[in-house]
């Protein structure tokens, strides 16, 4: 569907005569399929697929509610846990123009009801516009397609041109159909009363569950037992609420945004040849719609998602990314080259503001944008969605334990078919029958079950808090327990985040390297390409103002006219020390702190003190630009009114003693030089009235102009990973001296472009190039140094007319200027985190966006690359080029050729075209040797401009394969046979049946001790791909470092690590790999703020062994889960055999004693079990993932068998003692206080506890069991109190429990050995024989396991048993 837009409204009409039946999945007429934008910009990981048109019938609404009336309420409440099932009830199927309400069948299971939506434009019935509302997403139906659509806003399918054209409409004169696509722009979350809280609460299964128990146990006249669980279950209701009521409010509060903003109109449609003035209209910010022009206030929130369309601003996006430093925006540019591009706010994230950011400035008086998406489509909106809806994790612990519960109810079923039978014989009455029988299903589920299973990951949380690890998703803890794989980025993750400048390489004439570490520039010569003219204009700075600092002119000098300007006193300063605006988070090009002492404020008289500029933005950049000394001034700021009137409309940089006594630059102030005798003081007076005026009092002009060397920015293309590179067009100023007035005019103009050095040598001239550029780059990159190239060239014509230049021209036939070395220190901790991952076989990956020898050197310092290993740098090439050779044939090889060859003859063009590809990439480069770069070293780069104008393939596809060259300086054709990837290295083989264990053949295949490390650019990868996907899974297997990766290639990345069954984490910033930490099992953000959208994860301090510490926690606390599951289920079956023995002999289990059992044994030891902490190491064993693996279930069955042989045990020697009378049943109360009644709940208490210590493990995922001080305690008492209880069964606890004396002392203490004796089995059984790796191999021998259940292992067996890896080695030939 087209993209809509306001005033351009496209929605397709539904005609009730006409349906199309195009779509498979509409094999029913009342069925229409659903179509969804991408994922990659809409978060909804289960959408909906298609929808059931139904309408209601009031004969069967009526019956509804009759039916609702007679059963209770029944149907009604069933209605309310499944909305289906009473739409199904009241309505039928039926065509879509009939239709009511539609059933919504989502992707991944579970379905919805919405009301259909109608608007008859113009009062047409027969032609509607239809739509449906689900989970905040709106759905509207497309007559061409016969496809519900989502509603796709100018993010979609928009091009740059078409939102120029936009800005310049007139206002149209309906909105009405707009409104009702596009909905409100406002993020409603509503919050429900504590009443409909309440009601909620109280109604769902497992308080209607508590209830029924309640009322079962009054009945019984369990009242203490029933009062004592009302009130608790009471607490946990009105806790539960109070929490999701504080929860509800919170989110609404961060949602809801009112305010009022400028929308501004066209008086009349501008063309070519007219010009119209602009009409402003005050409107309510939930009132706009995709395709409002708006004006950008300063110290605003952005209340939608809007794309600049002209000037600039400074954002502070620490809602969205974590980072607190601003963020530079820029206009969008409408270029020829650009105007077709379809507009992305992802990739065009520099020119767009977002909801929820805050503007703290504007670079320019005027800021206008477009709106692009309002309402829950904004980036804010899909937070709160993400919040509402969370993505499902794919674990299937929480399944497994309600797949329990079901046995349990079963279990429940078969004790109620036994007290009935064993009642009946007794002669009970069927009432009683009925409700000993319930009283059963009510012990066999225990209700605190689903607490129990949660209370680890609570103590995990709590645990991650304090460790400044925050969490907004708890699920994923657990997840974090069966990490395989992670992910990390380098730039601010492994390495620190600021880089330092060790180098700048000046290019000199005769193309020879130079080393300087500050520029210089010869004023005389300003018209010539320089280095340092690309420092100081090359960048995204902007200038951070103070406004609060300056204060009224009076404060600045107290007399005018006299020939002077009298000295303020420091005592009464005049900038404000209170400055709210700035907390110390932005980043400064100078040392001064932002706010000044009194030796930086401005004075008069002697020595006048401008104040220090502050500048926010990559902290790069501003390395760079402080190597130049100059300053920047930007349009609207005090400084701008002293540059030439020629640069007035332009962001300004200059020498620091360009203007004479304007500005004179001392270390760390702006100073102004005495007054001299041939200087006016007045003119002085007006100047400096002008600086505290910010500029706008009128443009000064210097009386003695030196020749300018400063530079406008005419045009600015902001830094992308797209792109890989950023470029400026800037025009010098050059001043004339006396002889013209001292006029300053337009100079020459220059295109300015630094970048990756593999994509910046391709744009430029070959001849430009330095003979041993490919040796100098090599020679930084190998020590892990991050190298910028920079670029520039001469662009003929004045400044207007370069300005009308395309981003083609200006970056084409560069002269290569130089290169900007930086050292990125690896963290101190990074390596012992990295080894400690190792030591516990979890494989580590870097994924970077820098270059690929950088990225092995720093794998080098940190340990994820063995120093000893060989190193191997992949390439996809084509099957003939000829500039390769291989080291090592084999039939191997020839064998995956053919595959790939017959795969893709299989395909036609049309159907290769849309072969998936890695993100957004477009098709691989051409790397044949006509088209190599003039450097062997340089690494082949995707060049998305070039790929993006392809619109298909060749009609002869070409068959690409995989080579693998030695990267380090070994002889590339000796290589050992027999050696491993050190990405295999932890893959475990469990032994399948009928195979040889994996000991033998992999020893037998790997014989050698040498291990290789592989890496490979983002381009190659795309192309493996796209071209190769067999070899590609094979790569990712084995791969370490992966290289220059855009951030849609991580995501994909990530996604295709997750496919073939790696439980999967990344570590990253907040910025750039926002989509791989979402897309990753467990995603870590390195950030200040304590939670963001960016990640499930948030860690504020900024270093990784956060991860070892979550890891730590995720297996602590998926144990401690487990351990409390099986406590809970234990324990049901322990109180479900003692009241099954007494049902038997017609007793039951006293009111006190259950409540003894419930409440002071079971409560108290689920509660402080969990709190145990994690091991202080990770282990190389991982935790169970799942309740039903055939451990846990061997577990639970002989737990379960011996503790009813104990509690039958007991009571067999009971019955032999000589005292011992047998119950003598009474048909008028419960026989509760009897000899069998007494021993059986002595050993159950007992038993509870020693339950709870079997399934306490501690080593190797949690903390010894004595670091429990508070479990400890619990269970001291609990032994204490029941050893009181069987050496002295009398007084008042006695009576209180209903006990009977136990006469024999012997007895006491034989009972006593035997409680003791169940522990000793219990326990033993658990930690020496269960937990073993030798029960472990005979339960998978019994299984008789036949494959993998992770398709990486399949890959990795693959490739160790074929010798993959030299197979594909191979060498460069010189074709010289």
């Amino acid at each position: 569907m087209e993209a809509k837009s306001y005033g351009t409204s496209s929605a397709l009409l539904v005609d009730s005569q006409i349906r199309q039946h195009n779509s498979p999945i509409c094999d029913k007429p009342y069925r229409i399929a659903c179509d969804n934008l991408p994922s990659s910009e809409y978060d909804d990981d289960n959408p909906p697929v298609y929808v059931d048109c139904r309408k209601y019938f009031v004969f069967l609404q009526l019956l509804y509610w009759v039916a609702g009336l007679i059963s209770g309420g029944a149907l009604f409440l069933i209605s309310k846990w499944k909305p289906t099932f009473g739409i199904r009830f009241q309505t039928r199927n039926c065509v879509l123009h009939e239709a009511d309400v539609v059933v919504i069948h989502r992707k991944e299971g579970g379905k919805g009801v919405e009301r259909l939506q109608a608007l008859a434009p113009n009062g047409r019935r027969n032609n509607r516009l239809l739509l449906f509302e689900h989970r905040h997403s709106r759905y509207l139906y497309d007559m061409t397609t016969d496809k519900f659509v989502r509603c796709a806003d100018l993010s979609q399918n928009a091009t740059i041109a078409h939102l120029f054209q936009l800005s310049k409409r007139r206002k149209p004169p309906l909105r009405v159909e707009d409104e009702f696509v596009y909905g409100s722009n406002n993020i409603d979350v509503k919050v429900k009363s504590y009443f409909a809280l309440l009601v909620d609460e109280v109604l769902s299964p497992f308080y209607l569950f508590q209830v029924f128990a309640i009322g079962l146990w009054c009945i019984e006249e369990y009242f203490y037992y029933a009062a004592c669980i009302f009130v608790v279950s009471f607490i946990s209701v009105i806790s539960t609420l109070l929490e999701t009521r504080r929860n509800a409010e919170k989110l609404h509060r961060m949602a809801t945004f009112s305010a009022r903003v400028k929308r501004l109109h066209i008086a009349q449609e501008i063309t070519s040849a007219s010009t119209s003035s602009v009409i402003v209209e005050d409107v309510c910010a939930t009132s706009l719609l995709p395709g409002d022009l708006i004006e950008i206030e300063e110290s605003t929130e952005m209340p939608c998602d809007a794309v600049i369309m002209q000037g600039g601003c400074l954002v502070n996006e620490s809602m969205l990314t974590g980072e607190s430093v601003p963020v530079t925006k820029t206009s969008l540019t409408n270029d020829a080259t650009e105007a077709s591009q379809i507009y992305c706010p992802n990739v065009h994230k520099a020119h767009t503001l977002f909801r929820g950011t805050h503007v703290m400035q504007n670079r320019t008086p005027v800021v206008r944008a477009l709106v692009v998406r309002i309402g829950f489509n904004t980036s804010k909106g899909q937070l709160v969605r993400s919040i509402l809806y969370p993505k499902g994790t794919r674990f299937g612990f929480y399944e497994d334990g309600l797949k329990f519960l079901l046995v349990l109810a079963f279990f429940a079923l078969g004790g109620f078919i036994y007290s009935v039978i064993i009642l009946h014989e007794r002669g009970a009455t069927p009432g009683k029958m009925v409700l000993r029988g319930l009283d059963l299903i009510t012990t066999v589920v225990p209700p605190a079950l689903p607490v129990a299973m949660t209370i680890g990951t609570i103590y995990a949380l709590n645990r991650l808090k304090k460790a400044k690890i925050f969490c907004i998703s708890p699920p994923r803890v657990n997840v974090a327990g069966k990490i395989k794989l992670f992910c990390f980025d380098k730039t601010g993750t492994l390495t620190e985040d600021g880089l330092h400048l060790c180098n700048l390489v000046c290019i000199s004439r005769d193309g020879r390297f130079e080393d300087t570490i500050s520029p210089t520039l010869d004023e005389s010569k300003s018209s010539e390409l320089s280095l340092l003219g690309a420092c100081a204009s090359c960048h995204s700075l902007a200038v951070l103002k103070q406004p609060k600092r300056i204060m009224t002119l009076e404060s600045i000098y107290e007399t005018r006219g006299n020939g002077s300007l009298l000295h303020r006193p420091s005592t009464s300063p005049a900038f404000n020390d209170n400055d709210e605006d700035n907390n110390g988070v932005y980043s400064s090009r100078e040392s001064t702190p932002l706010i000044e002492d009194v030796s930086d404020r401005v004075t008069v008289a002697s020595g006048h003190l401008m104040p220090s500029q502050h500048l926010v933005g990559d902290p790069l950049e501003m390395q760079l630009f402080d190597t130049t000394g100059w300053r920047l001034s930007e349009p609207g700021d005090a400084e701008h009114a002293y540059v030439p009137s020629i640069a007035a409309p332009y962001t300004y940089v200059h020498p620091k003693d360009e203007h004479g006594i304007a500005f004179n630059l001392s270390e760390n102030r702006n100073q102004l030089p005495h007054a001299s005798p041939n200087t006016d003081s007045d003119f002085a007076k007006d100047r400096l009235e002008a600086w505290a005026n910010n500029g706008f009092g009128g443009r000064f002009k210097p009386w003695k102009e030196k020749i300018a060397s400063g530079l406008a920015v005419l045009k600015h293309y902001t830094f992308s990973s797209h792109n890989q590179r950023m470029s400026v067009l800037v025009g010098a100023c050059l001043g004339a001296g006396a002889k013209d007035d001292g006029e300053v005019r337009e100079g020459p103009v220059f295109s300015y472009i630094k970048g990756a050095p593999e994509r910046i040598i391709k744009l430029c001239n070959p001849h430009s190039i330095p003979a041993d550029f490919s040796q100098r780059l090599q020679s930084y990159t190998s020590q892990g140094l991050r190298v910028l190239a920079v670029a520039g060239r001469h662009v003929p014509g004045t400044w207007s007319e370069a300005k009308t230049l395309t981003r083609d021209v200006i970056e084409k036939d560069l002269h290569l200027l130089g290169l900007a070395v930086f050292e990125n220190r690896v963290k101190p901790r990074t390596a012992s985190t990295i080894a400690k991952l190792s030591n516990a076989e979890i494989r580590t990956v870097m994924i970077t966006g820098d270059n690929i020898l950088t990225a092995c050197s720093v794998g080098k310092s940190c340990g994820m690359v063995d120093p000893r290993s060989i190193v191997l740098q992949a390439f996809t090439v084509e099957r003939t080029d000829v500039k390769w050779r291989r080291c090592f044939d084999s039939e191997f090889v020839h064998r995956d050729l053919a595959l790939e060859t017959d795969r893709l003859g299989q395909h036609s063009v049309a159907e290769f075209e849309n072969v998936m590809h890695l993100g957004h990439l477009k098709p691989s480069i051409d790397i044949s040797p006509e088209k190599q770069t003039p450097s062997d070293f340089c690494i082949p780069m995707l060049d998305n401009e070039d790929s993006s104008s392809a619109n298909g393939l060749d009609s002869e596809v070409p068959v690409y394969e995989l080579v693998l060259e030695r990267a380090d300086h070994g002889n590339k054709a000796v290589f050992p046979a027999g050696v491993e990837a050190d990405g295999l290295k932890y893959v475990r083989f469990t032994k399948l049946a009928g195979k040889l264990p994996a000991s033998r053949w992999r020893k037998r295949n790997h014989p050698q001790d040498e291990q290789v490390s592989i890496a490979i650019s983002g381009a190659e990868l795309a192309t493996l791909r796209q071209h190769c996907f067999q070899d590609y899974q094979r790569l990712i297997v084995t791969c370490t470092i992966f290289a220059r990766m855009s951030p849609d290639q991580k995501t994909q990345l990530i996604e295709d690590l997750i496919d073939l069954g790696y439980c999967v984490g990344m570590c990253g910033d907040g910025a750039n790999d926002c989509g791989a930490l979402k897309a990753a099992h467990v995603g870590v953000s390195l950030s200040e703020a304590e939670a963001s959208v960016a990640a499930p994860f948030t860690s504020t301090v900024a270093d990784i062994d956060c991860v070892e510490t979550l890891i730590r926690e995720g297996r602590c606390a998926l144990v401690t889960s487990f351990s409390c599951f099986k406590f809970m289920a234990l324990y049901s079956f322990i109180e479900f055999t003692s009241v099954m023995i007494v049902y038997w002999i017609d007793s039951n289990l006293g009111d006190f004693q259950y409540l003894y059992v419930d409440l002071f044994v079971i409560l108290s030891l689920a509660v402080t079990m969990g709190r145990t902490g994690p091991y202080v190491a990770l282990a190389k064993k991982r935790p169970p993932g799942s309740l039903v693996t055939p451990v846990i279930i061997t577990s639970l069955l002989l737990q379960i068998g011996i503790h009813m042989i104990f509690q039958a045990g007991a009571l067999l020697y009971l019955k032999q003692q000589t005292w011992f009378v047998p119950l003598q049943p009474s048909t008028s109360g419960d026989n509760i206080e009897c000899f069998e009644n007494t021993v059986i709940f002595l050993v159950s208490n007992f038993q509870y506890v020693w339950v709870s210590l079997a399934f306490s493990i501690a080593k190797p995922f949690r903390a010894p069991l004595y670091t429990n001080i508070s479990y400890i305690i619990i269970v001291c008492a609990l032994l204490g109190f029941n050893t009181f209880l069987t050496l002295h069964p009398s007084g008042w606890f006695a009576n209180v429990l209903e006990l009977m004396y136990l006469p024999s002392m012997s007895f006491r203490l034989w009972l006593l050995a035997i409680a003791v004796g169940n522990f000793l089995i219990s326990y033993l059984l658990e930690q020496l024989i269960v937990t073993t790796s030798t029960f472990q191999g005979i339960i998978r021998a019994i299984r008789r396991k036949r494959q993998y259940k992770n398709k990486y292992k399949d890959l990795a067996k693959d490739i160790i048993t074929s010798n993959w890896i030299r197979s594909r080695v191979a060498e460069r030939v010189n074709t010289s």
